[in-house]
Order: C-alpha cells, then sequence, then structure tokens
C-alpha cells in the first residue's frame, strides 16, 4: 500500500517535470496546481478503492481552510530558524533578487508539501499508527521523512527535517486532516 503511494508521488513529480519544463512562470504555478489536484484525486481514489473507507483527512469540508493558517506557521517558523541559524552564522542572506522567480518558489514547495504529506502522513504515519499507535506513527514516519530528505544538502535541512517531520505528524495526529500540515509544510518549503 505504501509502495502504492510512492508510486503514484514519484510519477506525480516525473509529469511535473515534463511539464513544467517548457513553461514560464504564469503558467508554472497553474501546472502546479493541475498536478497537486490530479494527486489528490489519485490518493482520494486509492483510498476509496483499495482501503474501501472516505478519506476522511483529505476532505473537501471546513479542514480544507486551515492549510492557510497551516501556511502562515510554516512561514514564521521556518524564518525563524532561519534567523538563528543566520545570526550564529552557519546560513546567510543573499539579499531579495525581485519577484520573478516567485512561480517557481511556489509551485515546487506546492509540490512537495500535496505530495510528501500523502506519503508521510496519509501512508505511512496512518498505516503505521493503525499497527502500533500514534507514538510509534510519530517517531517511525518523522525518521523516515528526515532520511527521504539526506540528499539535501544543506545544514538547516540536517538541523530540522526530523523535528519538522514530528512537528508536522503532530499536527496531523491533532487534526486528522492533512490539509493543517500541508499548509505548514508549504509555508516552511517557500
Amino acid at each position: 500500500l505504501i509502495a502504492l503511494f510512492i508510486g503514484l508521488w514519484k510519477l506525480a513529480f516525473l509529469l511535473a517535470g515534463f511539464v513544467a519544463k517548457p513553461l514560464h512562470s504564469p503558467f508554472l504555478i497553474a501546472a502546479a496546481f493541475v498536478i497537486c489536484a490530479l494527486v489528490i484525486l489519485a490518493y482520494r481514489g486509492e483510498v476509496r478503492l483499495i482501503e474501501r473507507r472516505a478519506p476522511s483527512e483529505l476532505a473537501f469540508d471546513a479542514s480544507s481552510a486551515s492549510a492557510i493558517p497551516g501556511a502562515l506557521i510554516g512561514i514564521v517558523l521556518y524564518s525563524t530558524v532561519f534567523a538563528v541559524l543566520w545570526l550564529v552564522g552557519i546560513e546567510k542572506y543573499d539579499g531579495f533578487n525581485g519577484f520573478g522567480g516567485l512561480s517557481a518558489a511556489l509551485a515546487l514547495p506546492l509540490g512537495a508539501a500535496v505530495g510528501e504529506e500523502i506519503i508521510f502522513r496519509g501512508a505511512i504515519f496512518r498505516i503505521i499508527e493503525d499497527g502500533l499507535g500514534t507514538l510509534a506513527a510519530l517517531i517511525i514516519s518523522s525518521i523516515v521523512f528526515g532520511a527521504a530528505h539526506l540528499s539535501t544538502h544543506t545544514v538547516l535541512f540536517f538541523a530540522t527535517t526530523g523535528p519538522f517531520g514530528l512537528l508536522v505528524g503532530t499536527a496531523y495526529a491533532a487534526t486528522r486532516s492533512l490539509w493543517f500540515p500541508r499548509g505548514i509544510h508549504l509555508g516552511w518549503n517557500f
């Protein structure tokens, strides 16, 4: 089951790269939204077809709006961590280069937030929790989340990925919705 989710996610990212490569700024974000919608629909379809249940964690209801405060929380948290690392000399700020790359700066984090939250919270966390409980699901999914990001070579990622996995895992456990942790993830990545 987890392999199926990962396969769908990888397919979506391959499709995103193929579709988005020739696109320019205004179309890039539109393509990201379309691909994210397809990934969400595929997840909802898989849950209904294979698990034979309603995908309540991705319901289009009032919990969908929790992505907005989640994104604001993610931005504040990332900015705080970056500021601390900048103050101690680990990270550096290169300056503001304008809004030219804004579409690309939003499109990739959007795809990552949608795909990764489906994989790590919607599949891995949820399936482990069913068998081993919430605490085990938090720990194991956070370790797997951190391990999946080991190819990212910045101190910021190494220092924060595991704890960030715990944060979004806890957000999912508390709300039983993927929308709030997805918002946090989007804000953090953006």
